[in-house]
């Protein structure tokens, strides 16, 4: 069949049209619908959800299991020439147990990406607060982490780099807030 949107041949029984991304009628109705007023506007670009659900979604997900396994093993302190076994003779028990919270924490958060790209990539209803939830937590816990080590440890966890990670993702949160919420109505299953 074609899309009555833009025309392009699509398969029989589409829901969305995998061209232009607008929802399809169904066409096997006697009579046609009333137009609809979103539909007669053009389409909003969807670079940028094509952008998360290919790349970024599936990058951080890999990042996030690299980041766990790191935690998990103490590789974290090799990266600066120190045994993780140094470490934590030297700060205590306190401190590996952190590890390994933050290492299952990023292994979570690995999973649950995966888990919203599939549901963005489905068009479904809740998707878009599921990516928010999932950069929301990924800030709370780099938050949570900065100040627990840097209680543990008494040294200053919060630098430039720090700082610039969270405001990056406090932005991507506001970003994808209006970017999703001007195209809600793809999101319909």
């Amino acid at each position: 069949m074609t899309c009555p949107n833009c025309g392009k041949l699509i398969p029989d029984n589409s829901s969305v049209c995998p061209e232009c991304l607008r929802p399809i009628q169904n066409t096997s109705a006697p009579s046609p619908a009333p137009a609809d007023p979103v539909l007669s506007e053009p389409a909003p670009s969807m670079k940028w959800y094509k952008f998360l659900i290919f790349f970024d979604l599936w990058a951080g997900a890999i990042l996030n299991v690299l980041s766990g396994i790191s935690q998990l093993t103490g590789m974290t302190y090799a990266a600066v020439g120190v045994t993780a076994g140094d470490v934590y003779a030297y700060y205590g028990e306190g401190l590996h147990v952190l590890d390994i919270v933050m290492g299952v924490a990023m292994i979570g958060l690995a999973v649950f990406s995966i888990i919203v790209r599939f549901q963005l990539a489905g068009y479904k209803k809740q998707s878009p607060k599921m990516l928010l939830v999932l950069y929301g937590v990924s800030l709370v816990v780099s938050i949570l982490y900065s100040i627990i080590a840097g209680a543990i440890t008494h040294v200053n966890m919060v630098d430039s780099s720090t700082i610039s990670s969270l405001v990056v993702s406090a932005v991507m949160i506001v970003v994808n807030y209006i970017y999703f919420k001007k195209r809600a109505h793809l999101f319909c299953k």
